[in-house]
């Protein structure tokens, strides 16, 4: 079923595979750390809970089984988000621009 459900549902599933880039502009764009607490509240948090509405309609419908919804809607964004957070600072360690110091 994982392979269809990609297949006829992937439309669906890219709203919460796009989440964890859309995250990512908290840490490029400047002032949104002014007050995070505003932000990720007011209007990250809502736009991920309307995404995984949308990414979860299959599911709800039960036109996909809970662990392939599952897969395609909270692991693969995570591990998109872990790409993403491991690529650009893995990448800023390794060539000296980051570093963490103590």
């Amino acid at each position: 079923m994982t392979n269809e459900a990609i297949k006829l549902y992937w439309k669906r599933f890219a709203f919460m595979w796009a989440w964890p880039i859309l995250f990512l502009t908290i840490l490029i764009f400047p002032g949104i750390d002014t007050h995070p607490q505003i932000i990720f509240f007011g209007i990250y948090f809502p736009l991920m809970l309307a995404c995984f509405y949308v990414a979860s309609k299959p599911v709800r419908d039960k036109r996909v089984t809970m662990g392939t919804g599952v897969w395609w809607i909270i692991f693969v964004p995570l591990l998109i988000w872990i790409t993403l957070i491991l690529g650009i600072f893995g990448l800023g360690i390794l060539v000296g621009v980051t570093t963490f110091h103590r």
